[in-house]
């Protein structure tokens, strides 16, 4: 890594031309992104371990900013200010912002399917075609299940080989016209199989590079107001791609762990903002001034405890999404629904206030004074998730019921 880092600037320069772009060779070129998202992986966890500030704050400049890329004079990243962290997302200037590139590969994946038609079939019993085509299935190299072709051939020849009698001889064109049919459909399952294994595998290597950005990485590199903004496009940008009606089912999986993990440090991000003000000596009564809504605006100087940086519409935005996918999972899907229950539960916890006492006894305040205190931006939010979560009613209310009944993992998160 330190050969490719130091001699060729490899991985930088790859990672400039991604997402790669090839119909043509669709399965090659998601497989090459995915290896390329694995290396850079290693590289930011390495180099941020061994504390080479100036690569991974290149590396993730790279990745993150939505500013157009500025060549670098030198192999070791060529910064003016060793200080700078990434901030360079939020400028508004008259420079024309481009797309992340985390974004960008994202997009590139393709989240539906083309499924090939069912067989229609005249001689041959399709239900015993199908199990034909089990018992040929096969791992590759790569440890995709396909069928092999070869073989289907020869058991199927075979087949007709061993039928007997003028009427069998008159067909024969006809049965072997109908055995090219199966292979031709044999031949588009096995694509379909390869295509699905290879979006899986780019879009779990595109999942690990956003956990790394996020936990591996020095935290000071990337704002918290930064990072809540990353983190929201991410999440909305992911959650619209499993939403599609042709989604594919089998991404699911991928999809749901990301989510749980964005969900997590976006509740993370957003706490640690919230605290911010209680760190640098602020007083408790003070605080409460800051989030009594009904007191006139507080000075300039002082700031405001607020959702400003994501934003409460965004939001709102990301927990209906999230109850959507929570419902397009139907009955099936339980494993997925546990990453996304965990998800929700992370998501409810950006409303509560930071210094919560757990009693009204902690609180030195009587139910009443709880129940008449003047709605902060805690409990504002509170009341509007509230208003969304049972604007979903009936539907949402009975898979839920019937994973806390049904599921044993489910019941534990």
């Amino acid at each position: 890594m330190r050969y490719l880092r130091t001699s060729q600037d490899f991985l930088f320069s790859q990672l400039q031309h991604l997402p790669f772009s090839n119909k043509e060779y669709e399965i090659s070129m998601l497989n090459q992104m995915s290896w390329l998202m694995k290396t850079a992986c290693i590289e930011l966890r390495v180099t941020s371990l061994n504390r080479q500030r100036s690569h991974t704050q290149r590396l993730l400049h790279l990745l993150l900013d939505d500013m157009p890329v500025k060549p670098y004079s030198d192999g070791e990243g060529g910064l003016e200010d060793e200080n700078r962290s990434v901030s360079g997302f939020l400028h508004f200037d008259t420079t024309t912002k481009v797309r992340r590139k985390i974004l960008s590969i994202l997009d590139s994946i393709d989240f539906s399917q083309e499924i090939p038609e069912p067989l229609q079939l005249d001689f041959f019993d399709r239900v015993q075609i199908e199990q034909v085509i089990a018992n040929c299935e096969h791992k590759n190299l790569r440890g995709q299940t396909v069928c092999n072709v070869k073989l289907l051939h020869r058991v199927l020849v075979a087949e007709v080989n061993a039928l007997q009698g003028m009427a069998a001889i008159g067909q024969r064109p006809l049965l072997m016209e109908e055995i090219s049919t199966i292979l031709q459909y044999v031949v588009a399952r096995n694509k379909l199989l390869q295509c699905l294994h290879a979006k899986r595998h780019v879009l779990e290597s595109w999942r690990q590079l956003v956990e790394i950005i996020l936990t591996a990485c020095p935290q000071d590199l990337i704002q918290t107001e930064d990072r809540q903004l990353i983190i929201r496009d991410i999440l909305q940008d992911v959650h619209d791609k499993i939403l599609d009606d042709e989604a594919a089912q089998e991404l699911m999986p991928v999809v749901a762990g990301a989510v749980f993990t964005l969900t997590a440090h976006l509740s993370q991000a957003v706490r640690t903002e919230q605290k911010q003000p209680l760190a640098s000596g602020l007083g408790e009564a003070h605080y409460a001034f800051m989030l009594d809504s009904c007191f006139a605006s507080p000075p300039a100087q002082n700031p405001v405890v607020d959702f400003t940086a994501v934003g409460d519409s965004s939001l709102h935005i990301i927990l209906k999404k999230l109850l959507d996918f929570i419902l397009k999972t139907g009955g099936g899907f339980q494993r997925v629904r546990t990453h996304l229950y965990g998800s929700l539960l992370y998501y409810l916890q950006i409303a509560q206030r930071p210094d919560e006492p757990d009693t009204l006894e902690a609180a030195k305040k009587t139910m009443w004074e709880r129940l008449t205190a003047p709605e902060d931006v805690f409990s504002k939010l509170q009341r509007e998730n509230i208003a969304i979560i049972e604007s979903y009613g009936a539907a949402l209310m009975e898979v839920v019921c019937r994973d806390a009944c049904d599921g044993h993992e489910i019941g534990r998160v």
